[in-house]
């Protein structure tokens, strides 16, 4: 069920709620490029969210819609949508923030690395705030509240993730790219101005903006020269 979390699966399946629809329609009213919108079906249909019907005659189009259970997954997104028209900033304000500072990061690795440096910066100006717990682990400080947040914040619609297709190892592997919807970037702007009157945000730009321009290898190392302590070792 990941799919839902990519990018334009939420807004695929909130269309879909309305009625079914030609594809050139889903793309026209999604937005985004019919390549991705395209995908993204073919991806939704085999996890049996949406389904196809093609015309028998000419010009033979086709026509997507929801199955029974992606109209129960969509009802979900929609509530949510409808309920949590701003984020609960609690933790996952600091998500916001990271991203409303580097505007994009890409890969897990480097998304959880940063978060944990933004954080222990913060804690020396908001001491009495609530932050993630990390735990340590193979390439450094780890915490899966952190990735059930950012699952959260896309199916509310305040944070998208595209994929970047890499090479490793003679296999091509997909990359998560995160960044900012319309509407998080305005819920993150409010946080950083109110934020701004008790830290120095410049120092922390800079900080972040550096170091996300490192590799995910290079970014796991320095952090683990710093913070040794939350390197799990290899038994």
């Amino acid at each position: 069920m990941y799919v839902i979390f990519r990018s334009k699966a939420p807004e695929i399946l909130l269309e879909l709620l309305k009625g079914s629809r030609k594809m050139r329609e889903l793309v026209k009213a999604v937005g985004g490029s019919a390549t991705t919108i395209e995908q993204r079906v073919e991806e939704l249909k085999e996890q049996g969210l949406v389904a196809e019907e093609k015309e028998r005659a000419f010009p033979f189009t086709r026509k997507i819609m929801l199955t029974e259970k992606g109209r129960r997954i969509a009802k979900i997104i929609e509530l949510l949508r409808k309920y949590y028209e701003k984020p609960l900033l609690g933790k996952d304000k600091w998500i916001l923030l990271l991203l409303y500072t580097v505007n994009v990061v890409k890969g897990r690795t480097k998304l959880q690395k940063l978060i944990f440096l933004m954080q222990e910066y913060l804690k020396k100006y908001l001491p009495n705030e609530e932050y993630y717990s990390f735990k340590p682990y193979l390439y450094g400080p780890f915490s899966k509240e952190v990735l059930y947040d950012i699952e959260f914040l896309v199916l509310q619609g305040f944070i998208e993730i595209d994929e970047e297709f890499i090479e490793k190892s003679d296999e091509e592997i997909s990359m998560p790219i995160y960044r900012l919807t319309k509407a998080g970037k305005e819920e993150a702007k409010r946080l950083y101005e109110q934020l701004c009157k008790n830290i120095p945000f410049e120092n922390l730009n800079d900080i972040l903006t550096k170091l996300n321009k490192l590799t995910a290898k290079e970014l796991t190392e320095y952090i683990h020269e710093l913070y040794p302590e939350y390197v799990l070792k290899h038994k």
